[in-house]
């Protein structure tokens, strides 16, 4: 069995918004809304990388908290953190971003890994059911 990739997502939620980064269009997962985040580099730990990954990707410091949870598809596993933002996220690539009520959250299409955290913030709640 091939082994996944360790990644983390920053969970940031400032008065009832939860921030998300869009994937680059073309890729793996393109065009889809993701907690921000990404690889755990060898000797880092999660809030090292998490820390590192959101100054490099959205020049914002961070202060990471708790699990919120953890999502696997067939390449990666996700652990996502609460993040507590120190200042205002400023992609550094050209990537939407946004911060987005639960409501709004509902209807934007994520990657499955992200589905789990989405949950336990009580997101997908009111969300129609697939199928």
């Amino acid at each position: 069995m091939k082994r996944r990739l360790r990644v983390v997502g920053a969970v940031a939620v400032v008065d009832g918004r939860v921030f998300l980064a869009q994937r680059p269009p073309g890729g793996r997962h393109g065009g889809l809304w993701e907690f921000p985040g990404g690889k755990v580099e060898p000797g880092e730990s999660d809030a090292q990388a998490l820390a590192r990954e959101l100054r490099e990707e959205l020049a914002v410091d961070a202060t990471v908290g708790e699990l919120v949870a953890v999502g696997r598809d067939d390449v990666i596993e996700l652990w996502c953190y609460r993040v507590e933002l120190h200042g205002t996220p400023r992609p550094q690539e050209a990537q939407a971003t946004g911060w987005f009520t639960p409501r709004q959250l509902a209807g934007l299409p994520t990657p499955p890994a992200d589905v789990p955290a989405l949950s336990a913030l009580g997101v997908l709640a009111d969300a129609p059911e697939a199928g």
